[in-house]
């Protein structure tokens, strides 16, 4: 059962608000007109919705939504981001619908006993005090004793859906069972239950992308079949675009609880990592699970509301054997660009940049490749630390100019090799005379220094590569990012950031340096509040300066970008981009980087893929590093001569977070960070510290896009 956090008073007041001028101003109420396109529909003044619906989401089934009026059976106001119980009633006018939960016979948002009871009551006539058509669980229009045993059936496991059920498919296969879970659900080969519901929906923003997550079961082994997505239309015959890809699986271990992880709950199986495009059959194993995603991409100028699209599994003749419906709900705004996080990810020279070499192409061929891989990271709202083009080439300004251009690198130095030699400090300067034209263009650009220099034996090496930086570039100002994993110099008794406090200006340390901190004596009394893994500083060191938290308040207030990172550390219990994670575990990453309100986020690689000897395509999908600095595979191991990006189900689940971050910095603009925090404090609230369950992270992002919604239409009235 898909759990729902109920009441915030934030998004209730935000949505209550939300009343249109012209009504405001006594205009006419428009009709009560349910949305074509919406996964609910009504009938006879009645509109039957699944258990867990929320306001927000019985709300958005109709038209003009921001003047309804919501109210429960006996009266009393709902709020949005209520569960909605059979006899809550929506209005506007003199025109009122009436919500019906199917199997909420007694009306309390809770089916259970009592719900049964109730309607074997209504089953022989006795409906006072009862929602006699929430005992019609069969939609077939009378509430008998067929409709208690499916009830009853229900109640202890059986797999029964409540309401009005799909018509069959033309040629309805038995052996098939077709239903959507999350894109955060990372759902085995084998495993054959069924993880979520018969039709799906998802909910986005304009300018974002959102994955329905398909999952086809077989009992039988199946050749031949085919995926059809129709078309993603409104009522108007707006279409929305889409990507349809398939899970690639190979064996892995996963975790299954975080809470209470050891090599007991570890499970190895084939899981779904890469998901090429789907282009033509495939096939299903006996007790086998196949997993899809239809990605689905908005613009900014997408309508809002609700659009719907056909889902079907084929033979090979073409006959129909399972469908079903993707619903997707469209919020009335738009993800400002502006309000990303700073990103950078590097693409490997085992990964990328070797795939593209002597062995595969041509230099020639290398440019306009790496472009789509570009391209394509951009769209999904990340950066590559190298643009497509010099910035010698006219063409780089249009990629200078895109608001998702956040970051790129100038130089990357590695122990000062590069100040060798002659040429590299004109050749900076000559760059920096090109991007000071632009304080937008400056401001994108840096040098990374020295990766996780470790104490004296990178530190000065930091010093020397900022005043070598300064001597070619004068007063033209500049950026040094320095990731560091160990900020504690115990050679010269201080810490690394006090040590290169004057020769930094983005530090960017690794995630663990913001664990919870507390003296050793401390941690062993308290081992709930400081569990024994995880990062820890000296205690010298945090009796001297603190918590780091603090160093990056200090920092920040003199003016520097903050950064941080995650990479092959910090591992479990942290949240990170792991294979062996499920969805919940990463998508946290970027929830956690808005509580410690930092700027930007690097990661090493996305494209570190393992060589495999004797293989032609020079890949290896076993050995995998934990997915660490892998969340890209090259195509061409499945297209023939197209090495293009191919995405992993992490890069997917990595993209959500980013726009998570989006959404959480837009709230923040518009109603405080106190506000918005109210929201991220929900899913996280430190870095060992995070909802391990993906219902409570789809719900609080669903919250931020209706309360979004509301803002933007209060602004569009006013």
């Amino acid at each position: 059962m898909f759990k729902r956090i109920l009441t915030s008073a934030l998004a209730a007041l935000l949505l209550a608000s939300s009343v249109p001028a012209s009504l405001a101003d006594g205009g006419e109420a428009s009709p009560l007109v349910a949305d074509e396109c919406a996964p609910y529909a009504v009938a006879d003044g009645e509109i039957a919705v699944s258990l867990g619906t929320n306001g927000n989401e019985l709300l958005a089934c109709f038209t003009d939504k921001f003047d309804l009026t919501l109210v429960a059976a006996d009266g009393s106001a709902l709020s949005p981001t209520e569960a909605i119980a059979s006899g809550a009633t929506v209005s506007r006018g003199g025109e009122s619908v009436t919500a019906i939960v199917p199997g909420d016979v007694t009306g309390d948002a809770v089916i259970n006993v009592r719900d049964a009871i109730a309607a074997m009551k209504v089953a022989l006539g006795t409906t006072e005090g009862f929602f006699s058509s929430a005992a019609d669980v069969n939609a077939d229009g009378a509430a008998n004793s067929r409709d208690v045993i499916k009830l009853m059936r229900s109640l202890v496991g059986w797999n029964e859906t409540l309401g009005a059920n799909r018509a069959p498919a033309e040629a309805e296969d038995a052996a098939l069972t077709l239903y959507f879970a999350s894109a955060m659900q990372r759902i085995a080969r084998e495993d054959t239950s069924v993880q979520g519901a018969p039709d799906g929906a998802i909910r986005l923003a304009k300018n974002e992308i959102e994955d329905a997550h398909v999952i086809l079961v077989s009992t039988e082994k199946k050749t031949g079949l085919t995926l059809d997505v129709g078309d993603i239309a409104n009522a108007a015959g707006d279409v929305l675009d889409r990507e349809i890809r398939y899970g690639y699986y190979y064996s892995t271990a996963m975790f299954n609880d975080l809470e209470t992880i050891d090599y007991g709950n570890i499970t190895t199986a084939y899981w779904a990592d890469p998901y090429p495009e789907l282009r033509g059959a495939f096939d299903i194993g006996a007790n086998e699970s196949r997993s899809f995603i239809v990605k689905v991409k908005t613009t900014a100028e997408s309508a809002a509301g609700w659009y719907k699209a056909p889902v079907r599994i084929l033979d090979g003749e073409g006959s129909e054997l399972k469908k079903a419906e993707l619903y997707v709900y469209v919020w009335d705004f738009a993800i400002d660009d502006s309000k990303l996080s700073y990103t950078m990810f590097n693409t490997g020279s085992s990964g990328l940049a070797g795939h593209f070499g002597p062995n595969y192409y041509d230099g020639s061929k290398w440019e306009p490749w790496y472009k789509k891989w570009y391209d394509y990271v951009l769209e999904n709202k990340m950066n590559l630390e190298d643009l497509p083009y010099s910035l010698y080439d006219s063409r780089v300004e249009e990629y200078l100019n895109d608001d998702r251009v956040t970051s790129f690198l100038t130089q990357k130095g590695r122990l000062c090799d590069c100040w060798d030699d002659p040429g590299t400090a004109s050749s900076l300067l000559s760059k920096y005379n090109i991007l000071q034209q632009n304080p937008k263009w400056l401001d994108k650009a840096y040098i990374y220094t020295i990766d996780e220099p470790w104490g004296m034996s990178g530190c000065p090496y930091v010093i020397r590569q900022w005043n070598e930086a300064k001597a070619a570039l004068g007063d033209i100002p500049f950026q040094t990012i320095v990731p560091f994993y160990n900020n504690w110099m115990s050679e010269v008794n201080m810490d690394m950031t006090e040590y290169l406090w004057d020769y930094c200006n983005c530090f960017c340390p690794d995630s663990n340096v913001f664990t919870p901190s507390a003296d050793r004596r401390t941690r062993k009394k308290n081992p709930d509040l400081y569990p024994t893994w995880g990062y820890y500083p000296e205690d010298a060191q945090l009796e001297k300066y603190g918590s780091y938290e603090t160093r990056y308040e200090q920092l920040r207030e003199r003016g520097d970008k903050m950064w941080w990172y995650i990479c092959v550390t910090p591992g479990y219990p942290h949240a990170n981009f792991f294979n062996y994670y499920q969805g919940a575990w990463i998508r946290p990453v970027l929830w956690q980087q808005f509580r410690y309100n930092s700027d930007g986020f690097l990661y090493w690689s996305m494209t570190f893929w393992q060589v495999e000897e004797h293989s032609t395509k020079g890949i290896s999908l076993k050995r995998t590093n934990s997915g660490d600095g892998l969340l890209l595979y090259p195509g061409d191991f499945w297209y023939e001569d197209e090495p293009l990006p191919v995405p992993s189900i992490r890069f997917e689940i990595v993209r959500d977070s980013f726009e998570d971050f989006a959404y959480l910095r837009m709230l923040e603009a518009a109603i405080g960070r106190d506000g918005a925090l109210e929201y991220s404090n929900r899913v996280t609230t430190d870095v060992l510290h995070f909802t391990h369950e993906w219902e409570v992270v789809s719900s609080v992002r669903d919250e931020m896009g209706f309360a979004l919604e509301g803002l933007a239409c209060k602004v569009a009235d006013q």
